[in-house]
């Protein structure tokens, strides 16, 4: 946190974490180092308070290494720990910085397996032998072991950002690579790939031995892997953009099955309409039974050109809808058949508006010529029953047509409702990996300092805890008072007293479900208590909820009501403070073997050590440091004893001897 005793000064909050795990043949060492800054832009000095969040690091393994004052270091949750410092004053136009390190608790989020080849065998060890001229390749496997993520019921990757950086000595030549290098590194032969590693890549590299220099020996540097958790702004962005459109191209596809369920009801009750209709012209020809059979013809005229209209103006707007979707490729293909099932359909539904719109008028002039006959009075008894016969044909012919209209519309229904539930699916996955990417963005606000301008201390929850079964209880809500809306959440932390933590339980909009693995949701939990990220969540409604789960509840074992506390940790940035994201990097180092063209020392069969012919006088050198240390103190020991001391001085000079002479052999 950070209060201010001055007037208006303008604060800005640094803050950096470097965690450096280096790998030594199967161990693996590691650190983190935290690097702070308060820089005060204003014309005034500035008191300021500061408590920085430490998670997941060892507290009692915390070494100051700059600072103006020792922090107090308070235990806020499993794993969680405040520093806290006082009433640092930061002058105007300066700044105050502070440092320390400890030892994290946590793995690397990478599993690097290195393996080392030369002439297509795999050979181990911290010194390997070669010779000119031999193929030596280096394969680097790695594995992202951040773990999933639980986002809407869904587990997905985490995928992370690598830059491996590999230097190649003096001595071996580059001959060819499995994935091409990104970029050189400025002023060294090192190379750097940029890498996206969702679940696992090799990069495999093969040199050529072409010197081995003065000493016979080739000193690789150490392996270099960089890893950035947090998302690129232009893949978020692709994301988001991708659900946009997606959305936009759902909300076309269901106006298109509307229109098309709206004509299908209609042509459905114009079958039916239609199989009950039937033109009779009476034999007797009576001036009024004229008359009727005319409007009978007239108002079958109205509905045919009503329903060729419809269904014309129906194949125009779907074809209208779908026709600039431009659908993602998971549904390219169906959506290729969907739009030519339409344009068959279209074509048909004007065909049968033409043939409609032909028949209105022909079955105008019928009416026109029963009109006329009831007015002649003529013999047209046999033409009118004729003509009624016709109509009854062509009555007969457009229920069939609209039948088969409405089943075309029936598949068109059912392929436009499959692409809609395909494309559902689809727009879920996008929305759950842009609530993902948001989160692991958002996530390095949880490493950063807390803000306010009062004391330093978290704000104080009041928890609900509910009775749900013979000595269970449930906590889903905790009222937080006097949240403003320029703080960040960082964490809910939950700690229990009179009882145990028994699990932990999510809403997926129909039932509570367990959260079985606590790292895919990155919540802390212990018997005692719980801290749960809270980043990105607007708290307003006091339920306990999780930025990708949603809602949570906390199970509690106790035989009474448990006591609980509940601690909310935040970020308060405005117009006088600005806290800056937190720059959180990986850094990991792999020891490379030595290449020797030395060959191994052996045990002879006689006393001492020999090498194989060539370098007899390395072990000259070496055997006579070691033959004047023994007479040295062959030669102290005589003197002290005082006893035998020519005999001895005999004795321990033979033996130098024999040792000399057993060496140049």
């Amino acid at each position: 946190m950070i209060c201010l005793a001055s007037a208006d000064p303008w604060v800005v909050v640094g803050k950096s974490v470097t965690y450096e795990y280096r790998v030594r043949a199967d161990a693996v060492e590691g650190s983190v180092k935290v690097d702070i800054r308060l820089s005060n832009k204003g014309s005034t000095d500035a008191v300021v308070c500061l408590a920085d969040v430490v998670k997941g690091v060892d507290a009692d393994s915390i070494v100051i290494l700059n600072a103006p004052t020792p922090p107090l270091i308070v235990r806020v949750g499993p794993s969680l720990h405040l520093l806290k410092w006082d009433k640092l004053r930061v002058r105007a136009g300066d700044e105050v910085r502070i440092e320390y390190e400890g030892r994290p608790l946590t793995e690397p989020p990478v599993k690097v397996g290195y393996h080392l080849f030369v002439n297509g065998r795999e050979v181990r060890g911290s010194r390997v032998p070669v010779k000119l001229g031999d193929e030596v390749k280096v394969a680097v496997e790695i594995v992202n072991s951040r773990g999933k993520l639980l986002v809407n019921g869904r587990a997905l990757d985490r995928p992370l950002n690598v830059m491996m950086i590999l230097n190649a000595p003096e001595g071996l030549e580059l001959t060819s690579y499995s994935v091409p290098p990104t970029s050189p590194i400025p002023g060294l032969s090192a190379k750097a790939w940029l890498l996206r590693v969702n679940d696992r890549t090799w990069v495999n590299v093969t040199y050529r031995v072409k010197s081995m220099g003065s000493w016979g020996e080739v000193v690789q540097q150490p392996l270099s892997l960089e890893c950035y958790l947090t998302p690129t702004p232009d893949e978020l962005s692709v994301y988001k953009t991708q659900a946009e459109a997606l959305e936009r191209e759902l909300r076309a596809v269901n106006t298109s099955l509307m229109i098309v369920r709206e004509v299908k009801r209609g042509l459905s009750e114009g079958a039916r309409a239609l199989r009950s209709l039937n033109i009779e012209v009476p034999k007797a020809k009576p001036p009024e039974e004229l008359l009727k059979a005319a409007r009978g013809l007239r108002n079958v005229s109205s509905y045919m050109m009503a329903m060729g209209m419809i269904m014309h103006n129906a194949s125009t707007t779907i074809e209208r809808e779908l026709h600039n979707v431009k659908f993602p490729v998971p549904v390219g293909a169906m959506m290729g058949g969907a739009l030519q099932r339409l344009a068959n359909l279209s074509k048909f539904l004007g065909e049968a508006a033409n043939t409609s719109i032909s028949m209105a008028h022909a079955l105008e002039d019928m009416s026109a010529g029963l009109e006329l006959a009831y007015y002649r009075m003529l013999n047209l008894s046999a033409e009118a029953r004729s003509l009624g016969s016709e109509i009854n044909e062509r009555l007969s012919s457009f229920r069939d047509a609209l039948m088969g209209a409405e089943h075309s519309m029936g598949l068109l229904e059912r392929l436009l409702s499959a692409l809609v539930e395909g494309e559902a699916r689809i727009l879920d996955d996008l929305r759950a990996r842009v609530r993902a990417l948001e989160y692991i963005a958002k996530s390095s606000e949880g490493m950063g300092p807390m803000v306010s301008f009062a004391e330093v201390r978290p704000i104080k929850g009041y928890p609900i805890v509910k009775k749900i079964g013979a000595d269970l209880w449930a906590l889903d809500e905790v009222r937080v008072r006097g949240v403003r809306l320029d703080l960040k959440p960082l964490y809910m932390v939950i700690n229990v007293s009179g009882g145990q933590i028994a699990g932990i339980q999510y809403y997926d909009s129909r039932m509570w479900r367990p959260l079985l693995n606590y790292s895919m949701a990155d919540i802390t939990l212990d018997l005692r208590g719980a801290v749960i990220p809270a980043m990105g969540l607007n708290i307003s409604d006091n339920m306990l909820r999780h930025p990708t789960l949603g809602r949570l509840r906390v199970l509690i074992r106790a035989r009474e009501a448990p006591g609980v506390n509940a601690l909310l940790l935040y970020m308060q940035s405005d117009d006088t403070v600005k806290v800056e994201r937190v720059n959180i990097r990986y850094s990991i180092t792999i020891e490379q073997p030595t290449l020797s063209s030395l060959r191994k020392y052996m045990i002879s069969e006689k006393i001492g050590v020999r090498q194989w012919s060539g370098m007899w006088w390395v072990t000259t050198v070496m055997a006579i440091p070691i033959a004047c240390a023994i007479l040295y103190l062959m030669i102290r020991g005589a003197l002290m004893r005082r006893v035998g001391r020519d005999a001895e001085v005999d004795e321990m000079m033979k033996r130098v001897r024999e040792m000399l002479e057993r060496t140049e052999t």
